[in-house]
């Protein structure tokens, strides 16, 4: 049986957390459009005239950036175990300590 993580928010408490944002050739379509979750599936429907512009540049450039609060995208970065962290954290105190121990054991066999 897999060991589930602790959850850090409810989106019934707090509301959406993230959001995804649409770009057409660096033009906004969609800014910040709440979402439940990251995992999402976005369709863009593109305008006759950006079409046009993207068949007389041979490409049509479309952007989807899913993004979060600095809260929720420190939570998501911490379910990697090589993620050093933010400054102040636990987690970079403990990096930094260690990374002070091998710099000063490295010294010493000099």
């Amino acid at each position: 049986m897999r060991t589930s993580i602790t959850p850090t928010y409810s989106t019934t408490d707090t509301g959406p957390r993230y959001h995804v944002t649409t770009l057409v050739h660096d033009r906004t379509v969609t800014f910040r459009r709440p979402i439940d979750d990251p995992f999402v599936r976005s369709t863009v429907t593109v305008s006759w005239p950006d079409l046009l512009r993207g068949l007389l540049r041979g490409h049509l450039d479309v952007t989807v950036v899913v993004g979060a609060d600095p809260e929720m995208i420190e939570d998501v970065l911490e379910l990697n175990a090589d993620y050093r962290g933010l400054p102040g954290s636990t987690r970079r105190t403990q990096s930094d300590q260690e990374l002070r121990q091998t710099i000063q054991r490295f010294g010493r066999s000099l």
